[in-house]
């Protein structure tokens, strides 16, 4: 089965973008941000394009969504990328924008205009300084991302984490080297859409980090905090990263506190991943080992090394006395329940839709289990086709056999899936799809989808024909294709002019 895509739908909101200096008030008037190529882009300070700020969500409609998933390969009933960076009028970034400058920028991609724009409407500005709304210190934040959430931005920096990994030795530290010591704090900050108002309204104690999945309910956001921590078998001196004092945080956005602590502690040695929500409900997965044994009690065998073609047959043997296990967490009277137990070795692959968990064997078969009733149901899936997830309300396939990965789309109705229609793209989350994919996905309002295109690998000078590897050693297009044409296969792309394309 191959891997599904992690996709989330980024939540509607109106345009407010104006001023420049950090510490200007938002008033009124008629403001303008620049992109610095002779062009402006006219909106008013009081909301959107007509002065109505729609927010992104209703503060009293209850119900959890997810703002931003940083977990490798995770599912979610949420369709998008990997955060939920869109208004209906357009799609904010950071990125650094002079690589000489000891600054993030945060940028805006506006949707009529079809231009990427650095958060600042002052038109001599440089973006380099404190002064400048769009700028975040390297000095300030660690690795950064940034969603929407109740007519504000949010930026979540943490560290790298980890946690649930293991190698065969502690990392290496070279003799005579030092470990620099780190002094920033993982936080979240909030900020008015025009970037000015900026707030730090959580701060992490220090050397704490947090986990990669943020919730929103209503103005609260929901989070997991923790301490990483290493444990090393006396053994063979391998390695488990894992972490300590971990809990899920509730924080009123609007007081700058947090609310609530919920203990998130490994459940009978399982050590439990947040994958995603539904209604009121967390829903977490872990891997329970044989006889209520812990990842510790079998680490010479997670982190072995048998050398390089050759095969463990330990590890194998784990693996087939291994399960997936799932969990509902409810936000309201705290009850952690099992709904779903697995045999690892199936290899079946999941995705989050709705008040459903759907599995995918190898076989290309398909059932669901309900996260509210427990039933277990199976579903029909077209013939010559494999389940690859969902986006938006539709079910996405492959072609068993086909090479170049297309996309095609299919209804659910009932338990029964109709004929997919076929898509020219090859569709990837900013997330999960490969460096040099036809296309990623970078978010979506609800009419359409802002994509990057035509991604090429930068040539390493001096290297032999080497490429470079991530965002860094790419280049690449944006543009906006909207979602009947997607579904249509359509290959319709209106270019977006970005940042890279003109000079500040």
């Amino acid at each position: 089965m191959k891997k599904f895509m992690t996709l989330f739908l980024a939540a509607a909101a109106a345009l407010s973008l104006a001023g420049c200096d950090r510490a200007d008030t938002v008033g009124g008037d008629q403001n303008s941000l620049t992109d610095n190529s002779g062009s402006s882009l006219s909106i008013t300070s009081t909301g959107g394009i007509d002065g109505e700020v729609i927010k992104t969500d209703d503060p009293d409609s209850g119900g959890l969504r997810m703002l931003f998933s940083g977990s490798g390969g995770m599912m979610s009933q949420h369709f998008g990328t990997v955060a939920e960076r869109c208004t209906e009028n357009g799609y904010y970034g950071i990125k650094q924008t002079d690589e000489k400058s000891p600054f993030l920028n945060l940028t805006y991609v506006d949707f009529a205009s079809r231009r990427e724009v650095v958060v600042c409407s002052d038109s001599s500005c440089k973006h380099n300084s404190e002064l400048c709304a769009s700028c975040f210190s390297y000095y300030d934040i660690l690795s950064c991302h940034v969603f929407v959430n109740g007519g504000y931005v949010f930026l979540l920096s943490t560290e790298y984490d980890p946690d649930g990994s293991f190698s065969v030795s502690p990392v290496y530290i070279a003799p005579g080297i030092t470990e620099k010591s780190e002094t920033r704090r993982a936080g979240i900050y909030r900020m008015e859409l025009d970037g000015t108002g900026r707030e730090k309204i959580y701060e992490a104690e220090l050397g704490d980090v947090i986990e990669g999945n943020v919730f929103g309910d209503g103005e609260y956001l929901w989070f997991v905090v923790k301490t990483p921590s290493v444990e090393v078998s006396e053994k063979t001196g391998a390695a488990y990263n894992h972490s300590k004092n971990r809990a899920l945080i509730k924080l009123s956005a609007a007081e700058k506190k947090v609310v609530e602590r919920i203990p998130l502690d490994d459940h009978n040695n399982i050590a439990l991943e947040i994958i995603g929500c539904t209604k009121d409900k967390f829903v977490l997965r872990g891997v329970a080992y044989p006889n209520g044994s812990s990842a510790m009690d079998n680490i010479d065998i997670l982190a072995s090394d048998p050398g390089f073609g050759k095969v463990d047959n330990k590890y194998i043997e784990l693996r087939k006395k291994c399960e997936w296990v799932y969990f509902t967490l409810d936000s309201r009277n705290k009850e952690l329940k099992e709904i779903h137990r697995e045999n690892q070795e199936t290899r079946e692959s999941f995705v989050l839709f709705g008040d459903h968990l759907y599995f995918g064997r190898e076989d290309h078969l398909m059932y669901r289990k309900s996260l509210l009733d427990g039933k277990t149901e199976e579903l029909t899936v077209p013939s010559g086709y494999e389940f690859a997830g969902f986006y938006k309300n539709k079910a996405m396939f492959t072609a068993i056999g086909e090479k170049n990965g297309n996309t095609y789309f299919s209804e659910l109705e009932g338990l029964m899936f109709t004929a997919p229609k076929g898509s020219r793209f090859n569709i990837h989350s900013g997330l999960t799809g490969g460096a040099f994919s036809e296309f990623r996905v970078l978010g979506s309002a609800s009419d359409k989808l802002l994509i990057e295109y035509d991604i090429q690998p930068i040539p390493i000078p001096n290297n032999n024909g080497g490429y470079g590897s991530g965002y860094i050693g790419i280049r690449s297009k944006m543009g906006l294709v909207t979602f009947d044409d997607l579904y249509a296969g359509s290959d319709t792309v209106t270019p977006v002019t970005s940042l890279d394309d003109y000079s500040l």
